[in-house]
């Protein structure tokens, strides 16, 4: 009796400490308007700030050294802008976060939603944005994800829709299942080393399933639904002509994305630094409506039953022959008689 008493009191004090375990290895921080402004965003690794509904108006998070860190927002919380990550100017010795995983998500910014990642892994997603902004610390093998976010455009219509600068080489980039409108110039631009400090070339590149609803809207020719520059292997800058990874990024950008039929001529499918245009297909022409005109002097043709329109039925017609035939027979007898 006593040895089961042991092992039920030695299981009861597991089941009360896994919950604090549990709490131990994921912290979760609820940011309100009041305290968004004062919290250490840098102090706390493996953490996901969590933002109530209100209105924050500018907001600077900086996270410094922190890694796995995960920005989430309620319904409701709004932003003019909000900036995430670590401080350009003054991180300038930040090592790089290899195994670390920023995620940006739920959040509605009017104007730009900017993040700069020292991280392995960014994931933004899920936000409204009048543009995205995404600049990385010089860290190599980034994987760099756009997902589901609806770009706005902002109220005066911003340069780009979604802005990568990489600063990076073999990285991956996958942008898809966007919302893109309002856009003065390229939809999607990647501009390879923003500074010139980096060589970069990516390693692939996806954009696929996005809408494209508005961009070009200043005017200016060949503006691009996406736009790659300073890139060693998609687009060098003395490049006159695509190659082949080009060629099949900007193919598959054609066929994989839906573009609106309102777009004007000056809006292309792509651009590989600036010799590279690759122009959209002619959006798909209606053929005209065919109408069919019955002319109802017509006669139609009479079917074996259809109805006599003087008389009825056709069976009428068979019953009014039967009774002929019989006064007939009858007038022939009477004769006989007679």
């Amino acid at each position: 009796m006593k040895k089961f008493l042991s092992l039920a009191l030695a299981l009861l004090m597991l089941a009360v400490m896994l919950p604090v375990v549990s709490l131990a290895d994921t912290t979760e921080v609820e940011v309100n308007p009041q305290n968004a402004a004062t919290i250490n965003y840098g102090a706390t690794s493996n953490v996901t700030y969590k933002f109530a509904k209100g209105d924050y108006g500018k907001l600077q998070a900086f996270l410094r050294s922190s890694e796995n860190v995960t920005f989430t927002a309620e319904e409701g919380a709004n932003f003019e802008r909000l900036e995430i990550g670590y401080h350009a100017g003054q991180d300038v010795n930040l090592a790089n976060k290899t195994n670390s995983t920023l995620t940006v998500q739920g959040f509605t910014v009017t104007g730009d939603l900017f993040i700069n990642a020292a991280d392995q892994k960014v994931i933004v997603q899920n936000n409204t944005a009048g543009n995205i902004t995404i600049k990385t610390h010089h860290i190599d093998n980034m994987d760099i994800q756009v997902l589901n976010n609806e770009i706005t455009g902002g109220e005066t219509a911003f340069k780009y829709g979604i802005y990568i600068v990489p600063n990076t080489t073999n990285y991956d980039l996958t942008i898809t299942g966007n919302k893109l409108s309002n856009i003065k110039d390229h939809a999607i631009s990647v501009q390879g080393n923003g500074d010139g400090s980096a060589v970069t070339a990516a390693k692939s590149i996806a954009v696929n399933n996005n809408t494209f609803n508005s961009y070009g809207l200043d005017g200016k020719s060949n503006r691009a639904a996406f736009k790659i520059w300073n890139d060693t292997t998609l687009a060098p800058e003395n490049s006159q002509t695509i190659n082949k990874a080009a060629a099949a990024l900007a193919a598959s950008i054609k066929s994989s994305n839906t573009f609106s039929k309102e777009l004007g001529e000056q809006c292309i499918a792509a651009l590989f630094y600036d010799s590279g245009v690759v122009k959209l297909d002619p959006p798909a022409e209606e053929g005209p409506t065919q109408i069919v005109i019955i002319d109802r002097t017509e006669d139609t043709p009479k079917t074996d039953d259809q109805k006599n329109p003087a008389t009825g039925a056709n069976d009428m017609v068979a019953a009014a022959a039967a009774l002929m035939a019989v006064a007939a027979l009858g007038m022939a007898a009477l004769s006989r008689k007679k």
